[in-house]
């Protein structure tokens, strides 16, 4: 039970099932004989070619071991929440948005193929609508009209007091950069695929892909279009 308390990460014990606490025992032993194979192999080999006997099978059980501690190293912090992931700000947040940065990292990690992460913006004739209209933050203006081309950049209004435009622009800029610097770093590959098919099949399978011909083609294009009307 000693070894058990000492191998079990017990932070976050609310978020992991008490089931699993052996699977994560099995686990972090193996990584344990994974890891001392490999140093045990490291240094005979370094030994064993020193005196001019090399032993030269040791080059196969090092990658052997160094390929399986990997793997079960990954399943291990995956289960202890030590993966990759980017901690640093959101550990210092509270409250919903630390929860939902949190969560969207667990996506990233899990698999999920992309993640949308939006403003709020008051429905068009709601009540909310009438009242910001008669508060004086919205406006029926050309400014209002064309800001859904502004809907992910730092022009784009926040109408909570508590919550000032900028910080709201820099928390959602947080949680996509959490979700695709993982999502990227863990599947390049996918990520490489879903770009070549939007540029050259023009099928846009994710956000970044959309983003990506948005910002390099189709804002371009309408910018172009508004200032041609304009003149």
């Amino acid at each position: 039970m000693a070894l058990a308390d000492k191998l079990v990460l017990q932070r976050q014990r609310h978020l992991k099932w008490r089931a699993f606490d052996i699977l994560e025992l099995i686990l972090m032993i193996l990584c344990g004989v994974l890891c001392f194979g490999f140093s045990l192999s490291v240094t005979a080999d370094i030994v064993t070619r020193t005196i001019g006997h090399p032993w030269l099978w040791l080059q196969e059980v090092t990658s052997t071991l160094f390929i399986y501690a990997i793997f079960v190293g990954t399943a291990a912090a995956t289960r202890r929440n030590d993966h990759l992931y980017l901690t640093a700000v959101s550990e210092a947040m509270h409250g919903t948005p630390r929860l939902i940065v949190e969560i969207i990292i667990r996506m990233a990690v899990l698999g999920v193929w992309d993640v949308a992460v939006s403003k709020f913006v008051p429905y068009p004739g709601s009540a909310l609508f009438r009242r910001l209209q008669q508060e004086g933050k919205i406006e029926l203006d050309d400014r209002f009209f064309v800001s859904p081309m502004d809907f992910y950049t730092s022009q784009a209004p926040s109408y909570a007091d508590a919550v000032s435009t900028r910080r709201l622009y820099w928390t959602m800029l947080w949680m996509f950069v959490n979700f695709y610097v993982i999502s990227f770093t863990l599947r390049p590959w996918r990520v490489t695929r879903t770009l070549l098919r939007a540029i050259f099949t023009g099928t846009e399978d994710s956000r970044y892909a959309k983003w990506f011909v948005d910002i390099f083609y189709t804002r371009r294009r309408w910018r172009k279009i508004a200032g041609e009307a304009a003149r």
